[in-house]
C-alpha cells in the first residue's frame, strides 16, 4: 500500500473503517496507560505503602490466632482481616485473567477475517512460543515468590534485594539461551516444515527474531511479578496485565489497515512486551527498595533456586504432555474429525480453571510464609480457600452439567455437533472440579517445600495415564478420552489431598529451605 503524497493518505484514510480506528485509537490508549501507572509507579502514588500480608498480616494473625481462646473477639477479627485481604486480592486477580478474555473474544474472528487463515495461525503460533518458552525461566519465578515470601514472613526482608538480584541474574542467561535457541532454530524449522506457504516464509523468520529478542524480558518479567506475588502486590500486577492483555489481541487490528505483514504485527506485539517488562520493573523498584542499588548476585543461592525451581519445571514439561496428548491419540484412533467434537468443549469447560488458578496466585505466597513459621495457620488457609473454591464452582459446575446439550446447540447452532459433544462436556464438568479442588493441595505441597512430590507424581502419572488413555480410546472413542482424563484427574487429586495433609500434619521441609 503506497502512503505517500496527497492520494496516499486518502487511500489510507478510505482504507480505515470506524471499528479499526477506534483499535487504533485504543492500542494506543493502552500504552499510554501503561506509561501513566509507571508514572505513578515512579511517583509512589500507586504503591503509597507495602501492605504486606506476609510481613504484618500473617505473621500478626499468627501469633495471636493459634495462641489461647480461638472464639476470642480479636482472633475472630485477624481471621476475618486476613480472609477479606486474600479473596480481595483473588478477586482481583480473576479480574486481570476474564478482561483480556472478552478483548480475544472479540478481536479474533475480525483477525481470522482480516489476516486469513494461514497469518492467523503464525499469529497463534507466537502467542504459544511466547507462552512455551517460559518455561526457560526453570521454575525461578514461582521459587522467588516462594522464598522471598518466605524471608518477609521471618522478617528477612534485608536479605530479598540480593534474591531478587540473584534470580534475576539466572533468569536472564535462560531467557537469553532460549532466545538464540528459538531465533537460530527457528530458521531451520521453517525450512524443515512443509505446510508454511512459501510467501510466509521470511515473514515468519522475523516474527520469530522477534520474539526472541523480547522473550529474556518476557522471563525477567515473570521473575518481577514473583516478588511482587509475594508482597501481595496484586493490584499493581493486575494495572499492569489488564492493559497488556487487550493489547496482545487489539494491537494486531489497529495495524492491519496499514500492513497485514506478520513481522510488522509480531514486532508490535514484542514492543508491548518490553513496555510491559519496564512498567513491572518499575513497580519492584518502589516496593522493594534498594533492589537495583543494593541487590547482588550471589552465587550461593544459586543451588537452592535452581533445585526447588528444576522439580516445578518437571512439572511444568510433563503437565502439557498429559494435557495435550489425549487429543493427538484421539485424531490417530478415531478420525481428525472427531478432535474437534473432543477439543471444542475441552477449551471451553476447562477455561473454569481460571478461577481456581486466580486465587492460588494469591494464596500461594500466603502459604509459603504461614507455612514456614506456623503450620495452623497454613491449615486455616487450606481449608478456607477449599470452600472458597468449592462454593463458587459447585453451583456453576452444576448448570453447565445439565445444560450442555442445550448450551453447546445455542452457541455453536449445530445440533448434530452439540449431540455429539455434549457426554463429553459432562465429563469435563467432573474433572474440572476435582482438578480445581486439588490446586490448594498441589499449591500447599509446593509452599511446604516439596516440589519434587508433584513433580515425582506427574512423572509417575504419565505411562500409567497413557497405557489406560489408549485403550480407553480404542474402546470408546472420543468419550473413553473423556472417561481417562476424568479417572486420572480424580486420583491425582486424591494422591495430592494426602500429600498436603502428610505435610500439614508432618512440617517437613527441604534441608535448603532452611538454610
Amino acid at each position: 500500500m503506497n502512503f505517500s503524497g496527497k492520494n496516499g493518505v486518502l487511500a489510507v484514510t478510505e482504507s480505515l473503517d470506524i471499528l479499526h480506528i477506534v483499535l487504533m485509537i485504543i492500542s494506543i490508549g493502552l500504552l499510554l496507560v501503561i506509561f501513566v501507572l509507571s508514572n505513578k509507579i515512579r511517583r509512589n502514588r500507586l504503591i503509597q505503602e507495602p501492605v504486606l500480608v506476609t510481613t504484618e498480616m500473617v505473621a500478626g494473625a499468627t501469633e495471636l490466632l493459634f495462641e489461647g481462646d480461638l472464639e476470642h473477639p480479636g482472633v475472630k477479627k485477624k481471621r476475618k482481616t486476613l480472609d477479606g485481604f486474600l479473596v480481595k486480592n483473588s478477586v482481583i486477580n480473576f479480574a486481570g485473567q476474564v478482561i483480556p478474555l472478552i478483548a480475544a473474544f472479540i478481536a479474533i474472528p475480525i483477525l481470522i477475517r482480516e489476516l486469513g487463515v494461514d497469518r492467523f495461525g503464525a499469529i497463534t503460533l507466537a502467542w504459544m512460543l511466547i507462552g512455551y518458552f517460559s518455561v526457560f525461566d526453570m521454575g525461578l519465578s514461582r521459587t522467588v515468590a516462594h522464598i522471598a515470601s518466605q524471608k518477609l514472613s521471618e522478617g528477612k526482608e534485608n536479605e530479598i534485594p540480593i534474591l531478587a538480584c540473584t534470580a534475576l541474574f539466572l533468569m536472564a542467561i535462560l531467557g537469553g539461551s532460549g532466545a538464540v535457541l528459538l531465533s537460530v532454530g527457528g530458521w531451520f524449522f521453517v525450512h524443515l516444515v512443509p505446510s508454511f506457504p512459501s510467501h510466509l516464509i521470511s515473514e515468519i523468520q522475523v516474527s520469530l527474531l522477534s520474539i526472541g529478542v523480547v522473550l529474556p524480558f518476557v522471563i525477567l518479567t515473570s521473575g518481577i511479578v514473583g516478588l511482587l506475588q509475594a508482597y501481595q502486590k496484586f493490584l499493581v500486577i493486575n494495572f499492569i496485565r489488564i492493559p497488556m492483555g487487550l493489547f496482545s489481541y487489539l494491537a494486531p487490528l489497529a495495524v492491519i489497515p496499514f500492513t497485514n505483514n506478520l513481522a510488522v504485527i509480531i514486532a508490535t506485539l514484542s514492543a508491548g512486551r518490553l513496555i510491559s517488562f519496564l512498567a513491572h520493573a518499575l513497580a519492584v523498584r518502589q516496593v522493594i527498595p534498594g533492589i537495583y542499588s543494593k541487590g547482588k548476585v550471589d552465587r550461593k543461592l544459586f543451588k537452592t533456586l535452581l533445585t526447588f525451581g528444576g522439580w516445578l519445571t518437571v512439572s511444568n514439561v510433563v503437565a502439557p504432555i498429559m494435557l495435550y496428548m489425549d487429543r493427538f491419540i484421539v485424531g490417530s484412533f478415531v478420525a481428525l474429525s472427531a478432535v474437534a467434537y473432543y477439543t471444542t468443549p475441552f477449551e471451553v469447560v476447562t477455561k473454569l480453571l481460571i478461577i481456581p488458578a486466580s486465587v492460588m496466585g494469591v494464596f500461594f505466597p500466603a502459604f509459603s510464609a504461614s507455612f514456614h513459621k506456623d503450620r495452623k495457620q497454613a491449615k486455616f488457609l487450606y481449608h478456607q480457600v477449599i470452600k472458597y473454591i468449592s462454593l463458587i464452582l459447585l453451583p456453576i459446575c452444576f448448570v453447565i452439567f445439565y445444560g450442555a446439550k442445550w448450551g453447546l446447540t445455542f452457541w455453536l447452532d449445530d445440533p448434530v455437533f452439540a449431540e455429539a459433544s455434549y457426554q463429553v462436556a459432562q465429563l469435563f464438568v467432573i474433572g474440572v472440579f476435582f482438578n480445581s479442588l486439588a490446586q490448594p493441595s498441589f499449591n500447599l505441597i509446593q509452599a511446604a517445600g516439596r516440589p519434587d512430590l508433584t513433580a515425582k507424581l506427574h512423572l509417575l502419572e504419565l505411562p500409567f495415564y497413557l497405557s489406560y488413555l489408549w485403550y480407553f480410546v480404542d474402546e470408546l472413542g472420543i468419550l473413553g478420552a473423556a472417561i481417562a482424563w476424568v479417572i486420572r484427574v480424580f486420583l491425582s487429586s486424591v494422591i495430592l489431598f494426602i500429600l498436603a495433609h502428610k505435610q500439614l500434619k508432618n512440617g517437613e521441609y527441604l534441608k535448603h529451605e532452611k538454610s
